[in-house]
């Protein structure tokens, strides 16, 4: 599992998207990023991750959930995707919709479940 704390993300300066429409969620994750020194956007749907994505290009890992209105998560991993080199963890708490190997296929670079343990993020 890809985590923040991995080899992959030891640059201080990493910058990580939260993309959810659940408000607390994003909260969450925002003040766990910010507790590892990382800098940390968020964002309540995918529009906004695409806007955010366009006016930072330092974006690294772009967390997001896959169930959401309008663009779903696994829609914005392919477009996250294409547009560069992000690394793009799923998350979601409808497990029997979608699973680690499916969002792999689709993509992603990890797959983490709701609810989810920060030092489980943070290892």
């Amino acid at each position: 599992m890809l985590m923040l704390k991995d080899e992959l993300c030891v640059s201080k300066s990493m910058h990580v998207l939260v993309v959810d429409d659940d408000e607390a969620i994003r909260e969450i994750l925002n003040e766990a990023i910010e507790s590892f020194n990382y800098r940390c956007s968020v964002a309540e749907n995918a529009k906004d991750a695409i806007r955010m994505m366009e006016e930072n290009d330092d974006i690294t890992i772009a967390i997001c959930d896959i169930l959401m209105p309008s663009i779903n998560g696994i829609e914005l991993c392919n477009i996250i995707k294409k547009k560069g080199n992000i690394d793009v963890i799923l998350m979601t708490g409808n497990l029997e919709a979608y699973s680690y190997t499916e969002a792999i296929k689709e993509g992603a670079t990890d797959f983490i479940t709701k609810p989810f343990s920060i030092k489980e993020l943070q290892k």
